[in-house]
């Protein structure tokens, strides 16, 4: 399918990045133009120009206006763990959920929030060749992946097993989350008990498998979460400031811990060396427009 692994790995990165919108396309436009007033260097110039040659033909493209692509599995990822992140700090500051357990609006949230997490990890695992999920990127580039020398080869074992169809991890069997899609959300079959905290068993899974991928097809992804200013901004009149912080300070415990499963061997569950796909460098690339 690919001639190189180059090409395998641009390939990967467009298949994880966001389609920018109409209104992300033209700020970018204005930020490049900025700099190629303010660089005098001509072989920036060149670059920041092509790049914008590149953003105007996705603007003007009728992929974009028609909407005939898919999500990249970096904002699908990145979604359901911001989401769940909130849960946790919620479920870790019982004053502030018990404060809001008689709202009717709360509650439709509550179960909006669970549907995000849950159809999230449906899309990521679907091995349907129609659709742009992590499972079937994985089954494309992972052999050159492991021919790169970019995973453990057992862990990459481990993976593939997991996503395959039937047989691996997400069935109806192992996987809490993806029997309540199947028998509730997908279906009006069961009602299925599932907690918030079974949902992370699989997102470990997810979270692990996209990160190979990240930090094999790019340099990683710089200030991938909102802050907890902007996640937690306007419910001040709804919680005082102690419960606030304290909603912070969880929020960022699950998200460390997140950042731990990046890094950590899927088969062993001993500590991966080498970067996670939440890198101090910046995730580039010009084909994420196309």
């Amino acid at each position: 399918m690919f001639i190189n692994v180059l090409e395998a790995k641009e390939f990967c990165n467009n298949r994880t990045n966001s389609r920018l919108s109409e209104e992300e396309a033209l700020e970018k436009i204005r930020q490049l133009e900025g700099y190629i007033s303010n660089d005098p260097a001509e072989h920036s110039k060149l670059l920041f120009q092509e790049w914008i040659g590149e953003i105007r033909i996705w603007v003007d493209s009728d992929e974009r206006k028609k909407g005939e692509f898919p999500q990249g599995i970096d904002p699908i990822i990145l979604d359901i763990i911001e989401v769940r992140a909130f849960i946790y700090a919620l479920q870790k500051t019982p004053s502030a959920q018990n404060r809001l357990s008689n709202s009717f609006f709360w509650q439709q949230w509550l179960i909006g929030s669970a549907h995000t997490i849950i159809v999230g990890i449906g899309k990521l695992v679907s091995t349907d060749s129609r659709d742009n999920s992590l499972a079937n990127l994985w089954k494309e580039v992972g052999g050159w992946i492991k021919e790169d020398g970019a995973c453990d080869i057992d862990e990459a074992l481990f993976i593939e097993e997991a996503f395959k169809r039937r047989t691996g991890y997400f069935d109806n069997k192992n996987s809490k989350a993806f029997n309540y899609r199947n028998k509730s959300i997908a279906h009006n079959e069961h009602s299925p008990e599932i907690t918030w905290d079974d949902l992370d068993p699989d997102m470990r899974i997810l979270v692990r498998s996209w990160s190979l991928l990240v930090v094999w097809s790019s340099f990683g992804i710089l200030n991938p979460f909102k802050t907890n200013q902007e996640a937690f901004g306007g419910l001040e009149s709804f919680f005082p400031m102690e419960e606030i912080i304290k909603l912070g300070t969880e929020r960022n415990s699950y998200l460390d811990m997140v950042k731990r499963w990046s890094t950590t061997y899927l088969h062993t569950g001993i500590s991966d060396p080498g970067r996670g796909a939440f890198s101090e460098g910046v995730k580039v690339s010009i084909s994420h427009v196309s």
